[in-house]
């Protein structure tokens, strides 16, 4: 099955670690792409995180993360990502993924954990982008 991953406008800013890319819409929602086939540490995550939080100048934005081309999610990085003390790195996070088993596994997954932000996984950006409207600053 294939898919048409989320990409940045023209003449936006982009940034990239090893794992990802990422940007700031103008909607207010941060969008971050995982490159393809790439299995992430938790080294990685936390990157990540810092280069967002660094980039937004410690403002938390909604964020709409594609992972539809991701390899796996490793055990180390799912239980880092049920950490209540790791750094947040928005207000509310819309994970997409490439078909229906995995929306149902990614919703079993955080319906076990406990999220510290509200979580929710999609198949469709149109139905994840308005879930997160709800959640943009002002």
């Amino acid at each position: 099955m294939t898919h048409d991953s989320i990409s940045p406008p023209e003449g936006i800013s982009v940034f990239k670690t090893r794992i990802a890319i990422f940007w700031f819409q103008e909607d207010g929602i941060l969008r971050i792409l995982v490159k393809q086939d790439v299995e992430g540490t938790v080294s990685d995550l936390r990157e990540l995180i810092e280069l967002i939080f660094e980039k937004s100048k410690g403002k938390l934005y909604p964020a709409l993360i594609d992972i539809r081309s991701m390899k796996t999610f490793p055990r180390d990085v799912r239980k880092y990502f049920g950490r209540d003390d790791r750094p947040r790195a928005g207000i509310a996070s819309a994970y997409l993924v490439q078909s229906t088993l995995s929306r149902l596994f990614g919703n079993l997954f955080l319906s076990l954990g406990k999220s510290v932000i509200p979580t929710k996984v999609f198949t469709s950006e149109k139905s994840a982008l308005e879930w997160l409207e709800g959640f943009r600053n002002g």
